[in-house]
């Protein structure tokens, strides 16, 4: 538990923190409504907290401070993105908590939970959700349920989430300890791409750049591209590798984010690395405008091959190792 200190003429007072989440708080237009909501049928959670989205709950990440690393790091790189509120609905029974439900609109949000809950976190499936009536703070659930709470017409309301907190219980209110701005580490016209490295045993796909290109002409790259505006890097990974190769992806992992600054572009760019260890279909090259040659290479020819990035080789030896343990 963290504790945090008052002073003042009468002496120093301490309170223990506990229940550290990672939170996203409803912006003002949006949570009007809720908010009005909250006051009449859970007043006690009203003076707690502000409505919000939980990214990350203290059963799924126990170490506080490695939690608001992780969430940290994730904003310099994570733009803005969009829920949407949904219908209401319960945990079971009304008694037991009645919420809005929300849509991750961009992906965004889901993928924020893997990056933060990555090992040795553990997730849980929760929906993401703004409560609106909670049994530690309201005995109302199923008065509100039954009073026709679907009435509410705020469903499909999207707002834009452009920051994340850390927060934690004093014991009688959730107080705010960080906030991080979202996509602050990014350069306004930084491009995003996504990068697979698919692994055969210790062999690695890798395709040779056209000798037309404009950017890295001829040498050794992973598959990927472009990720599309208002599109979540990880379905971007999905269709380049489905339109690059002709496979539909199984299983993978997000393993690194790469910047490079010495493309020709002012800006440069930023590579969402993925390690793919399921696929159906036979990878073959559908882009021979963008490659010459697609092939496995086994790792110690892999490590030798002029590549794209010096920084793919660590990269390499890592997931190659990981592959065959």
């Amino acid at each position: 538990m963290r504790q945090a200190g008052t002073g003042g003429s009468s002496g120093h007072v301490v309170t223990t923190l506990r229940d550290h989440h990672a939170t996203i708080f409803v912006p003002s237009g949006a949570a009007g409504p809720i908010e009005a909501v909250r006051r009449t049928w859970d007043p006690g959670m009203a003076a707690q907290i502000a409505p919000h989205v939980t990214l990350a709950y203290p059963q799924e990440a126990s170490d506080a401070g490695l939690l608001t690393a992780r969430l940290r790091a994730a904003s310099l790189v994570s733009a803005p993105f969009r829920l949407r509120l949904g219908r209401i609905s319960c945990f079971g029974r009304p008694e037991d908590g009645v919420y809005v439900e929300i849509g991750d609109v961009d992906g965004e949000y889901g993928r924020l939970r893997e990056e933060l809950l990555r090992p040795p976190f553990r997730p849980v499936a929760f929906p993401p959700h703004v409560t609106l009536v909670h049994p530690r703070t309201s005995p109302r659930g199923r008065e509100f349920w039954e009073e026709g709470g679907d009435r509410h017409r705020w469903r499909d309301l999207q707002f834009t989430v452009e920051e994340v907190a850390v927060t934690a219980f004093d014991g009688t209110r959730w107080i705010v300890l960080e906030k991080f701005a979202l996509g602050r580490g990014k350069s306004a016209g930084a491009r995003v791409l996504v990068g697979a490295i698919l692994t055969r045993g210790s062999s690695i796909l890798l395709g040779r750049r056209a000798s037309t290109l404009r950017f890295y002409p001829g040498v050794w790259d992973v598959l990927g591209g472009h990720v599309e505006p208002h599109e979540t890097p990880e379905r971007a990974l999905v269709r380049e590798l489905r339109e690059e190769l002709g496979i539909t992806l199984t299983r993978f992992e997000k393993l690194a984010m790469l910047h490079d600054v010495g493309s020709g572009q002012q800006d440069g760019y930023e590579y969402h690395l993925y390690h793919v260890t399921r696929w159906t279909g036979t990878p073959r090259n559908l882009a021979p405008e963008e490659h010459d040659e697609v092939r496995w290479a086994p790792l110690e020819e892999a490590l030798r091959l002029e590549l794209a990035l010096p920084a793919y080789r660590p990269i390499f030896e890592r997931v190659a190792a990981d592959a065959t343990s």
